[in-house]
């Protein structure tokens, strides 16, 4: 396990008046998978509390060529032209210069490579 996570995993928290044992705990009772939250603490730089108070998001729709794909990953599944590991490369590229992800479509599933 990463040790990161594994520190976090054991930290005390405090959500909405009631305390947690752990982040985990604390994940599940929010019904959060703990996996977003270690994300949102790790990669994203989010406070505990806000990891673990905001919503998921549901996935937006994208349309690529005329086509409506539910969302990007699905569209990633049905056409994508990279490996999955560009394919979160070129995601993550996307939304860190917050650009739009339905603008960049095309380019994130590798149908093109006019990067942002």
């Amino acid at each position: 396990m990463d040790e990161s996570i594994s520190k976090t995993n054991s930290i005390e928290v405090m959500i909405d008046g009631k305390k947690y044992p752990s982040i985990r705990q604390a994940a599940i009772a929010k019904k959060l998978p703990p996996y977003v939250v270690y994300n949102r603490i790790s990669l994203y730089g989010m406070s505990k509390e806000e990891a673990l108070s905001k919503p998921i998001k549901k996935p937006a729709s994208v349309v690529i060529k005329g086509v409506k794909y539910p969302s990007l990953k699905n569209a990633f599944e049905k056409i994508g032209k990279v490996s999955f590991s560009t394919y979160q490369f070129r995601r993550h590229k996307v939304v860190e210069a917050k650009k739009s992800l339905q603008h960049f479509a095309e380019y994130i599933v590798g149908l093109n490579s006019k990067a942002p």
